[in-house]
């Protein structure tokens, strides 16, 4: 069984266990072999001599019992003829032969032999003398147990050594086996504890490591953080930067070209009047001068057009709400579709998401104008979760949105202008059912 010193290190005692529950079975082993054989062949030799006894005692009680039947009352008196006829049965195993009356009275033999059988030194066995039916003497056959007992010695010898072997190989074998056993589980679990150790300090540098390294990853996310507002920052001016230019462009198209233009529109009109009011007027010079009058007019009205669109100065006259209400009728005014408009924001939006904003529902709305065939249109400008949530909905002919390419630049850019502020726009839309746009642009980081 496994036990723990006070060191703590795990000391076995498989041997000693083995031995306490294999030195019984040894023992009995060992004890069976060197008594069952000598046993076995003691008894069977000392039924052999009980035979061998009993069968002299009977050949010598025949012979005596016909010398008792010649002479009933004086065969005991004459002891020499009894000594005669016993004498023969006196052979090599047969230490005594004594023949007694019925009365126990020796008729062969001495008072020692009678103390000897008393004593049953030898194995002794008898055969009764029976003349009508009546036991005149009893026949005593001393056989000798002397080379039984030596043989059974020296084969108790013999097996115990055998036994002893025995007991040897059954007992040393295990426990030698046992002994390198118990010795190959001690190194391993040696090694076991040695590798739990390596394996503590392994983890023990693991979390300083995974430490380490998710100090390292805090870092590194929160100087991506501090990147990511900065590009967002910087999107944002570059926004607010682009729109000013772009206003200022605006400005200079309706100070410049526009004023140039008017002036132009002037001096053509009069142009014209002039050849009018003239005997003899000039029919195709007329018409090219009201041609040119057109054209100025097509020409002004484009650059109002571009004017608006690079610098949308609605923004700065009513703000965003009143902004995207006026787009909205502006779209219902030119093309019969019905706009709903819902606007929920209280609070102040930076300048570039305002303008994104607007940007995302002028070019939604164009769109409509231009592709849709819609007939209604939802427009939803809301705060959700620190965020302002741009939804346009339509019913009208949709188109795949899988397929949007570079053609179809107001989508790229409508992209462009949501991711440079860090925010996300979905574009769901599919052939004859309408097209839903979702846009979300942070405002907690651009307050």
């Amino acid at each position: 069984m496994p036990l723990r010193e006070p060191s703590g290190q795990v000391r076995l005692a498989l041997q000693s266990y083995l031995g306490a529950r294999l030195a019984p079975l040894t023992l009995i082993v060992a004890a069976f072999t060197c008594l069952s054989a000598p046993l076995a062949f003691f008894l069977l030799a000392r039924d052999a001599l009980e035979v061998r006894g009993d069968g002299t005692a009977r050949e010598a009680a025949s012979l005596l019992r016909q010398d008792v039947q010649e002479r009933p009352l004086l065969w005991k008196y004459d002891a020499s003829k009894v000594v005669a006829r016993v004498g023969a049965f006196e052979l090599p195993g047969v230490d005594r032969v004594v023949v007694v009356d019925a009365d126990g009275i020796p008729i062969r033999g001495s008072a020692d032999d009678l103390d000897a059988l008393a004593r049953l030194e030898a194995l002794w066995r008898s055969a009764d003398i029976e003349v009508e039916g009546k036991v005149a003497g009893t026949v005593w056959v001393a056989v000798s147990t002397r080379a039984l007992e030596r043989n059974t010695i020296a084969l108790t010898l013999g097996f115990g050594a055998l036994g002893l072997v025995l007991g040897v190989l059954l007992y040393g074998l295990p426990m030698r086996a046992m002994g390198r056993a118990e010795a190959n589980i001690r190194e391993l679990v040696g090694r076991l504890e040695e590798s739990q150790g390596a394996l503590a300090r392994f983890n023990a540098t693991l979390e300083q490591q995974v430490e380490d390294r998710s100090a390292e990853l805090r870092d590194a996310l929160e100087e991506l953080r501090r990147k990511e507002q900065n590009l967002r920052e910087i999107s944002a001016r570059a926004i607010r930067m682009q729109e000013a230019e772009r206003r200022g462009i605006a400005r200079e198209l309706h100070d410049s070209a526009g004023q140039a233009l008017t002036a132009i529109r002037i001096h053509v009109q009069l142009i014209g009047d002039l050849l009018s009011a003239r005997e003899g007027d000039d029919a195709k010079t007329t018409t090219m001068a009201r041609r040119t009058l057109s054209m100025v007019d097509d020409t002004v009205e484009e650059i109002r057009r571009a004017v608006n669109q690079l610098g949308p100065a609605v923004l700065d006259d009513v703000g965003l709400e009143a902004a995207i209400r006026r787009a909205g009728d502006d779209l219902s005014e030119a093309t019969q579709v019905q706009v709903e408009c819902h606007y929920d924001v209280a609070v102040e939006l930076d300048a570039s998401v305002e303008i994104t904003a607007y940007r995302i529902v002028q070019e939604s709305l164009t769109n409509v104008a231009r592709h849709a065939e819609a007939s209604e249109v939802t427009l939803r400008v809301a705060i959700e979760d620190g965020a302002l949530r741009v939804s346009i909905e339509d019913d009208g002919a949709g188109f795949d949105s899988e397929a949007v390419g570079p053609r179809r630049r107001g989508l790229v850019g409508m992209r462009e202008r949501v991711e440079l502020l860090g925010g996300e726009i979905q574009i769901a839309s599919a052939p004859g059912e309408g097209t839903r746009i979702r846009v979300s642009l942070p405002v907690s980081s651009l307050e």
